[in-house]
């Protein structure tokens, strides 16, 4: 359930950061459109990421088997992060906001977030009685997206800073 919604919430975001990216060219109030839809995303990631944690809690004190093609998936959602991450780092220089910075810190936690699953889903199925570490690697990635989310709702700058688009 909590990698469903992390999926859900991540396209949500996408169409959220599309969304403002193309109403923010259109206006002359660019940054605050994208502080408000950086705080959006931020809030979506939140609770994403607190939902992780909670299921992840709860797989730890109720263990339940992880069949095989978890991993399976796990590679595929590998994959599509490795097509998203050279997809992002295509964008002109121009585009390269702190709306960007986070998507690729987003990207970046999905892509260790699948390598966790890989590694996790391996050790589970090699050892056939492991199975608390789903739960555990479900809180590490919860934190980490908390800890971005967190850094994002409260305004971390970053030096590749913001432009505005009317060029």
């Amino acid at each position: 359930m909590s990698d469903s919604l992390h999926v859900l919430v991540d396209g949500t975001e996408n169409i959220v950061n599309a969304i403002v990216s193309r109403l923010s060219r259109q206006s002359d109030r660019e940054m605050r459109l994208r502080k408000r839809g950086g705080v959006i995303s931020a809030l979506l990631l939140l609770i994403a990421g607190g939902w992780i944690v909670v299921e992840g809690i709860n797989r730890i004190s109720s263990p339940h088997k992880v069949e095989w093609y978890m991993t399976l998936v796990a590679v595929l959602g590998l994959g599509g992060n490795l097509v998203q991450r050279w997809i992002h780092q295509k964008a002109p220089k121009e585009h390269r906001n702190i709306q960007h910075f986070f998507q690729d810190l987003h990207i970046w936690g999905d892509i260790l977030s699948s390598l966790a699953v890989i590694l996790g889903g391996t050790v589970m199925l090699a050892t056939e009685n492991l199975y608390w570490v789903d739960g555990a690697l479900s809180i590490i990635i919860g934190i980490w997206i908390i800890i971005i989310t967190t850094m994002r709702l409260f305004g971390k700058k970053h030096q590749c800073g913001d432009h505005p688009h009317h060029h």
